[in-house]
């Protein structure tokens, strides 16, 4: 303790000897006033001593705050504090030594800092993920040197005195009251001293400047490239969530600065982190910032004291009402008034009136030009506005500057700063008489119009693109002449926002040559875009190729249009004049502009585009249906297909357009045969817009078991094997990686949506905040039970506790203790707990059961008071009571529903569910009982009123393994969980309720290879294994290979498992099966079994081929990896087993087995690639095994000989394809050039596990399927089409012959 003791009274010592060395270095100032003429020799070395004394100030001011225990006992600040301290002194005393040298030397600064940069490419492609704002800080101008001193002091005194109360400093002011100059002059001052985290400004006329949306990211973006420490905690969030990009700004403050922030503790010790956010009233509309001002004034309160916030902004009414009352923020407003800033002006008069001097030196203007009298009436006129001396000293800059000067002179004196700023702009305009020039005003109106309207800032040559203007009067020329209130830097755009105010209302500018209407101009802008893109949209319009990226660029002026078109269409009210010519652009260039979206890499824009163009419209045009129809129709197109299109421009035409329902107008406006895919379904296709909002197919988010709303219904939570996630936004469809990475069954939301909990099988339950997706409390262990055993969960209305069910027992704890108070097991309980529910005063729970038992408990008592079978033995799906208490409410899989008496346990009223079919798997009550959301087998989604029992709405959703399902507690929309999915669904869209569940009901099976789909060698018929509604044995079913129509009767005769592998005979008159139960041969025009192989050695096979002849089978096992010849007639084995796969044991899988064109060969590929070629005949090996891929994992190949059998060609599931020779076995091609018809080989195929349709042929990315796919090789192909197979559909894709053409 000595010692320790002792270390610290040095180092408080060695802080002594620092300040000492601090003081020698400022005995300069006494000696360099005698001599002057060396202070700009100095100059560097003297700057290099402010910024180094404000750096050691940070230090000691910090080292002194920490409290002599804490430095004392701390050994990183311990250590580091030293460390600070040698280095601070012996800089002091090198900077002594070259100020009495004279000699400058290495002047690099100390600081208290660690600062460092993202180290790593892949840190910086993951922070480019949060998509920032881009803060280009070009032409931006600081304050002249000596003005504004007094707020720049201010403003340093606060940043250097770290207080917790405030944290925000808001500069407020008039406009042109230099708040961006001051604030870029800050920001300045604190980069050169290494303090300044980010630089935030916003600018109404560039849109990702004016998106309050952007700015939490940005920021956090910032921050991360200022320090590596921010931007490892930054790139951590990232990498857990790739979408919080797009999340709510609430949320990313949370996870982006908050958590990341407040984690780094070293950051806390080195001072103050400054953040400047400029011209805040410039960002967005009211409406729009309000959710960014609520962060900014409520959140940033608990951000760490050390990150200090300047804002700027004028005071408008939304941003004071935030601000004005909140106790970490600091308001101060620009003094206009006072002398301070009269003579700042002043100085800022004569410094740019001698340089206009300087400039002009022919004119021979005197030195005193002007006098200090007319510098005096300069600054008097300016009534404390800096913007006001920037313009005039701009518009006297001129020709002649002292006529300009006289002429401002003389105007009018304005009454205050808005009048003032109104004289100069007029005096400015009038100059040289241009307001009685007709053809300068109408340019004038166009230039300004347009600038005033655009919603982002355009260099001189777009402008001139996109606008259409008389080509005799160049816009260089009128821009040109009118410097004093425009910039243009490359970039055209209005010297100030208060020169936009003025020429928008005509009361400030008092005449129609200045007047700019904009709403008149917004139309002719608007009319502009739609006409550019008229001209320039078409498909392809960059030629691109079928690639699997695209690589393209647009025109500035039509990506301009193409952006914000639709932003200039919703702004206009008369839309007589924009109607038909909306309507006629629509329906010519919709799927054109689709294109071009994505070559901009925006198509994920066109989702909230659309939907606003939608709304719009059905306000503004309500008498124009089929323009309606359309918008609505490109709103669902843009939500279906966003992510698509924006994989490739092409995939409007190749994968979009081909999945839209048929029936919609935009199908069958846009879509032709002869130029698109054309798609076919085994059964009907979907013929309009499905209910469907988003579904979530993530590898994470599969294999999901457990889905729940949270209380406002905003929020998703989804639990299964890769752990808990949430979808934070229903509307945006937006999700995280998992919060809780455990296997988990079931989870539940509190009734206040606070806290969530979830149960997992490690033999937890975890309770976390789903806002911040962290633990709010120790995990509580659980009991798990079996691996098959049901568990559900539940929170009590109030809050307080949680019920657990684990087989055919209950649970209860205390929500915020953790501490168990209930167990149970009823006591003739014979089956598991199916489902759960409290009562309303959480004094009651009630369960239901597999075989239809109904238990409560009164968890006051901690008995058991209802314990009721039901006189049937239908499952019970779900249970509510009311809200009274005294109803149990139940619905079981028979499709009734049932009403209790808490009391008695007597069943009062058992209701039938109407309009129904299939068997009932899933149910959930709505969170007023009133309604029922229920499931069956087939993927039929649908609700029903619980008291009537009234079919309210049906969902076809396509999906046949449904887990789980729920239904918001505002009853729109659906939640379900299928295996390798979560959707939303829309309960409240208008549909059929009378749909035909009649038709076969049929499952396509997943085996190793994918379910079983085969063409025929013509490509006119297609065969594929599927289980037909609860039947046990599977059958082939045999369709029309262009139509999807059932061709044949179905083929039956496997018993009770699934079929491994179908095969065409070459006439495709005749169709060979494998299955446990052996080898079958049909005549599929008959659907007759022509033999059966039913040996035992028959009951492993896993693949087989016919011979070109159709004489003989080969076949090949998986296990073991046994081959034999049969003889198809008869059923014989002929030849084998052959064996040889030395590269493998013998437990190696067949996979895929082929004859040569001659039938004299035989090649066989195993589950891991590796080749073997054999003689058809004898049995010999002709060429020994080799690997036929590059890797050693599972790759499910196919493999065939060429059309001449000299090649052989394997095409694995991932999409690799190779060719060999098949005489010497060496590799000779990667891409097939002669595609055998009768092999195994498919011309499309599916890569994994992107999902792209290629074609081998062309090395064409041909399409991408928008339904959810059967994992493994569930596909074939003929030399036009693919089909594949979902788990209730087949799909066929027919490509026209212009995509199947290099």
């Amino acid at each position: 303790m000595y010692q320790i003791v002792k270390d610290q009274l040095d180092r408080d010592q060695s802080v002594i000897d620092l300040m000492d060395a601090m003081e020698r270095v400022y005995s300069f100032v006494d000696e360099i006033q005698s001599v002057p003429d060396k202070i700009n020799t100095l100059e560097k070395i003297i700057d290099s001593i402010l910024l180094q004394t404000f750096n050691c100030a940070m230090f000691i001011q910090e080292y002194a705050g920490c409290g002599f225990t804490k430095k004392a006992f701390s050994e990183v600040f311990t250590h580091r504090a030293t460390q600070k301290i040698n280095e601070f002194t012996q800089k002091f005393i090198e900077m002594k030594n070259t100020l009495d040298s004279g000699i400058a030397i290495n002047t690099a600064v100390v600081s208290s800092q660690i600062l460092g940069k993202v180290d790593s490419t892949a840190k910086q492609e993951t922070l480019r993920s949060l998509q920032p704002a881009n803060m280009k800080q070009f032409a931006r101008q600081g304050c002249l040197p000596g003005t504004r001193v007094d707020v720049v002091d201010l403003i340093s005194a606060w940043v250097a005195h770290p207080s917790k109360d405030q944290n925000i400093l808001w500069l407020h002011g008039l406009a042109g009251s230099g708040k961006s100059t001051l604030s870029t002059t800050v920001a300045r001052l604190f980069r050169q001293t290494k303090r300044l985290g980010a630089f935030m400004f916003f600018d109404r006329n560039v849109s990702e400047q004016n998106n309050p949306g952007l700015v939490i990211q940005t920021l956090a973006y910032l921050l991360a490239l200022y320090d590596h420490r921010i931007g490892d905690a930054v790139s951590a969030v990232i990498e857990k969530n790739r979408n919080i990009a797009n999340d709510d700004v609430d949320l990313q403050f949370k996870k982006l600065l908050l958590e990341p922030l407040g984690g780094l503790v070293d950051l806390q010790l080195e001072g103050p982190i400054v953040v400047v956010l400029d011209a805040l009233d410039e960002c967005g509309s009211p409406k729009e910032r309000e959710p960014l001002l609520k962060v900014l004034a409520k959140e940033f309160a608990h951000l760490p004291s050390f990150l200090r916030v300047i804002v700027t902004s004028r005071p408008d009414s939304d941003i004071n009402c935030q601000f004005k009352s909140e106790r970490h923020v600091l308001p101060y407003q620009l003094d206009i008034t006072s002398k301070i800033t009269r003579k700042d002006i002043e100085s800022f008069f004569r410094y740019r009136m001698a340089e206009v001097r300087t400039k002009n030196p022919s004119l021979s203007l005197p030195v005193e030009w002007p006098e200090e009298q007319r510098i005096q009436a300069l600054a008097e006129r300016a009534s404390g506005l800096f913007i006001w001396a920037s313009t005039a000293c701009k518009y006297i800059d001129a020709h002649d500057p002292e006529e300009r000067l006289v002429t401002l002179l003389q105007a009018d004196m304005g009454l205050d700063a808005t009048s003032a700023l109104d004289t100069l702009y007029t005096t400015a305009l009038q100059f040289e008489g241009r307001s009685t020039d007709l053809a300068f005003g109408v340019d004038f109106r166009v230039i300004m119009g347009t600038l005033l309207v655009l919603r982002n800032t355009l260099s001189l040559s777009t402008l001139i693109e996109l606008l259409a203007v008389d080509k005799t009067r160049p816009l260089e020329h009128i821009i040109s002449q009118l410097g004093s209130v425009l910039y243009n830097n490359g970039i055209i755009r209005i010297l100030h926002p208060s020169f936009a105010d003025f020429l928008s209302r005509r009361d400030r500018c008092k005449c129609d040559v200045w007047f700019i209407d904009t709403t008149l101009h917004n139309i002719r802008v608007t009319r502009d875009c739609l006409d550019r893109l008229d001209d320039f949209l078409e498909e392809n319009v960059c030629n691109l190729t079928l690639s699997r990226e695209a690589q393209a660029s647009l025109p500035e002026h039509i990506a301009y249009a193409c952006v914000f078109w639709v932003e200039h269409v919703c702004l206009i009210e008369d839309t007589s004049c924009i109607a038909d010519r909306l309507s006629a652009f629509l329906f010519k260039h919709l799927l054109h502009w689709f294109e071009a979206m994505s070559i901009l890499k925006r198509s994920k824009d066109t989702k909230e585009m659309m939907r606003r163009l939608r709304d719009w419209h059905a306000n503004a045009l309500p008498g124009n249906p089929p323009l309606q129809e359309l918008i609505s129709d490109a709103y669902r197109f843009s939500q279906a297909f966003s992510n698509i299109i924006g994989k490739h421009p092409l995939q409007v035409y190749t994968s979009a357009l081909p999945f839209t329902p048929v029936d919609t107008l935009l199908y069958r406006k846009f879509h032709d045969e002869s130029r698109y895919p054309r798609i076919v379904t085994l059964k009907s296709r979907e013929k309009s817009w499905s209910s469907r909002l988003a579904t979530f197919t993530d590898l994470e988010i599969r294999d999901c078991y457990c889905i729940r709303f949270s209380p406002d219904s905003t929020q998703v939570m989804a639990s299964g094997r890769f752990g808990v996630f949430l979808i934070h936004d229903v509307t945006r469809a937006s999700s995280n990686p998992p919060i809780q990475g455990n296997f988990s069954r079931s989870c539940a939301f509190s009734p206040d949506g606070t806290w969530a909990c979830s149960v997992h099988e490690d033999g937890f339950m975890r309770m976390w905040d789903p806002i911040l997706e962290s633990s709010i409390m120790e995990p509580i262990r659980i009991p798990l039970g079996g691996s098959q055993e049901a568990r559900f969960l539940v929170a009590s209305p109030h809050g307080t506790l949680i019920a657990y069910s684990c087989g055919r027992t209950i649970y209860v704890w205390r929500a915020r203790s953790g501490t168990k108070i209930f167990e149970s097991t009823p006591r003739t309980a014979q089956t598991d707990i199916t489902c759960l529910a409290f009562s309303p005063n959480s004094n009651l729970v009630v369960s239901g059961s597999e075989n239809g038992d109904i238990f409560s408990w009164d968890l006051s008592s901690g008995g058991e008071i209802l314990g009721q079978s039901l006189d049937c033995t239908a499952r019970v799906l779900s249970v509510h009571i009311t809200f009274d208490g005294s109803q149990i409410l139940s619905v079981g899989n028979d499709w009734f529903v049932r009403v209790w008496n808490v009391t008695l346990g007597t069943c009062k009223l058992a209701t039938p569910l109407q309009v129904h079919n299939g068997v009932a798997q899933l149910a959930a009550f709505s969170a007023d009982g009133q309604q029922i959301v229920l499931s069956t087998r087939d993927g039929t989604i649908g609700l029903w009123s619980s008291s009537s029992g009234v079919q309210i709405h049906i969902i076809t959703t396509n999906l046949s393994a449904i887990v789980d399902l729920a239904l918001s507690p505002n009853g729109r929309v659906v939640a379900s969980a299928s295996e390798r999915s979560v959707s939303l669904w829309d309960a409240t869209i208008p549909a059929n309720l009378t749909v035909n569940l009649s038709h076969r009901q049929w499952h396509a099976p997943w085996i190793k290879n994918g379910p079983c789909i085969t063409y025929s060698s013509d490509g006119t018929l297609l065969a594929f294994s599927a289980t037909e509604n609860k039947q046990p044995n599977p059958i082939i079913l045999i369709l029309n290979g262009k139509t999807g129509i059932e061709k044949y009767k179905p083929l039956r005769g496997h018993k009770g498992s699934n079929i491994r592998s179908i095969a065409f005979s070459p006439d495709s008159l005749r169709i060979a099966s494998c299955s446990n139960d052996g080898i079958r041969v049909w005549d599929a025009t008959l659907g007759v079994r022509v033999s059966a192989f039913t040996e035992a050695l028959a009951s492993s096979i896993q693949t087989l081929a016919f011979s070109p002849d159709g004489c003989r089978l080969v076949s090949g096992a998986r296990d073991g990896g046994a081959i034999y010849v049969w003889e198809a007639s008869s059923g014989t084995a002929i030849l084998g087993p052959l064996h040889g796969y030395g590269l493998r044991p013998q437990s190696e899988s067949i996979d895929s087995v082929s004859f040569s064109p001659d039938g004299g060969r035989i090649i066989s590929a195993s589950g891991h690639g590796i080749i073997h070629v054999w003689d058809a005949e004898s049995g010999a090996t002709i060429l020994s095994p080799f690997r036929g891929c590059a890797n050693d994992r599972s790759v499910w190949p196919r493999v065939a000989f060429s059309i001449d059998g000299t090649r052989i060609m394997i095409q694995t599931k991932h999409a690799d394809f190779k060719q060999w020779d098949a005489i010497t076995g060496d590799c000779i091609a990667t891409r097939p050039t002669n595609v055998h018809p009768c092999g195994a080989i498919d011309r499309f195929t599916f890569c994994r596990p992107s999902g792209w349709i290629i074609d081998l042929t062309t090395g064409f990315y041909l399409s991408y399927p928008t339904v959810p796919l059967i994992s493994g090789m569930c596909s074939s192909s003929s030399q036009t089409s693919v089909a594949f197979a979902t788990s209730n559909n087949i799909y066929i894709i027919h490509y026209p012959p212009r995509m199947l053409s290099l």
